[in-house]
């Protein structure tokens, strides 16, 4: 019996060779009776900004066939995986055979600027790929055939669809360039963007938007089942399982908790000894070797002075490349034992990293108080060659650091607000508000 799922043809695939042929013929059907599109392509750099990604929760997801556990499989990679912000392996859709497919419906026609597919090992293989868009779900118009992937990314990659007018969006997986799955097509995630506007302009000009919201700067949910919004997009939460740990009492204001023996998931699965209630855009993330700016108002609630000898509440954290070790963040912002904040920065040049770098401490303040809300801006270059640290707190310049920030990474940073901590018995409580994601002009004038 087939390992895969096909409701169109009850567990039976057509041979390989057959399925090209037939989707040759329908392509060359399609492209006498419509317009081509102006073909897509992979890009860091697109000529204008994606708007809005459409609600992944309002989006239908259908595919022509899909790996079982029950038929074979080595598990279930079923097409609703792409679209749950999950870019692990073990959530993501899978088929075999070149013209499988997967489409997506938005519900109704809207202008599309880019679609973001994340590939399943897109950092060392190159997928090759049809795009089709549609109306009705039954005549289908090609954007492009035979796209490639780069094979030099495990995250979102975009894709122009240069203003298309559709309601439905197909992939059509024409094999890619491993040697043992060759016919296979695997995506962990996709996203959908309409066309944008000059107001719509992500970070840089690197797409890293998804899951966008119009609830910005907010959380909804409680405990493990929090979502947190910032920048248009979902932030990754990393926290314990109470009601506490991250919230909104108001419009724009994120609060953290950490109590005694709030262990995050992540830590409980490597016994690892720290407690934990953080957010992070870790599958959006920043580009190497560009300034990244964002700006937040920063507040400590009153309580007893921080005991833990380490307690970070806000971090820029490097990816891990494959053969390295975790480590502790190349831009670290903290509140210490007694009270004292601190900016620190960390550098190494092994790779593959195993050992932890120590911190070069490039800015402290005794005197930090609590229930005071300080403004702060960050400028980040990491970079080995170019590095930058510059940070404004209530309009004043308190760090201008250069030098090497970071490691030798393939893969770009991410920041973590919230709290994270050596274990300790006081809770403790941290506000952020009004986080703004940009470029030079949040700098203070």
């Amino acid at each position: 019996m087939s390992r895969f799922h096909n409701k169109h043809m009850k567990y039976r695939r057509f041979p390989a060779l057959a399925q090209t042929v037939l989707l040759l013929a329908l392509l060359t059907t399609l492209q006498a009776a419509a317009p081509t599109v102006t073909g897509p392509q992979s890009t860091s750099a697109p000529n204008t900004a994606p708007g809005l990604e459409f609600d992944k929760k309002m989006i239908k997801v259908s595919a022509s066939a899909w790996e079982q556990k029950a038929h074979g499989g080595v598990a279930d990679f079923p097409p609703e995986a792409t679209l749950d912000g999950n870019l692990k392996a073990a959530s993501s859709w899978r088929a075999e055979g070149k013209g499988q497919w997967i489409q997506y419906d938005l519900g109704s026609v809207k202008r599309l600027e880019e679609i973001q597919i994340a590939f399943l090992s897109g950092d060392k293989r190159q997928y090759a790929f049809d795009l089709l868009v549609s109306n009705t779900g039954k005549d289908w118009t090609p954007v492009a055939g035979k796209v490639r992937s780069s094979g030099k990314m495990a995250d979102y990659e975009p894709f122009k669809l240069n203003g298309a007018e559709a309601r439905f969006v197909r992939i059509v997986g024409q094999g890619n360039t491993s040697e043992k799955f060759p016919d296979w097509i695997n995506i962990t995630e996709v996203a959908i963007f309409e066309v944008g506007t000059p107001a719509a302009a992500p970070l840089s000009t690197k797409p890293m938007r998804a899951n966008s919201s119009p609830k910005e700067n907010t959380c909804v949910g409680k405990g493990l089942k929090a979502k947190c919004y910032i920048g248009g997009y979902y932030w990754n939460t990393d926290n314990g399982d109470g009601d506490w740990a991250v919230t909104s009492p108001k419009p724009g204001d994120l609060r953290f908790e950490l109590r005694q023996g709030d262990i995050a998931q992540w830590d409980k699965q490597h016994t690892h000894a720290a407690e934990r209630d953080e957010i992070s855009n870790s599958n959006h993330k920043f580009p190497l070797e560009e300034d990244i700016w964002f700006s937040f108002g920063l507040m400590v609630e009153p309580g007893p002075k921080v005991t833990s000898k380490w307690l970070v509440i806000g971090q820029l954290k490097a990816s891990v490349d494959p053969g390295d070790n975790s480590a502790s963040p190349p831009v670290g912002q903290e509140l210490n034992a007694g009270d004292v904040f601190r900016i620190v920065v960390r550098t190494a040049t092994e790779k593959p990293l195993k050992h932890n770098p120590g911190s070069k401490t490039i800015y402290t303040d005794s005197t930090f108080e609590r229930g005071r809300v300080y403004r702060l801006v960050y400028r980040i270059r990491y970079s080995q060659k170019a590095g930058h640290v510059q940070v404004w707190r209530d309009g004043r310049e308190i760090v201008n650091f250069k030098g090497p920030v970071g490691y030798v990474s393939n893969t770009g940073p991410y920041w973590k607000f919230g709290i994270y901590r050596e274990p300790a018995p006081e809770t403790f409580a941290v506000h952020y508000y009004d986080i703004k994601l940009g470029g030079p002009e949040l700098a203070p004038r």
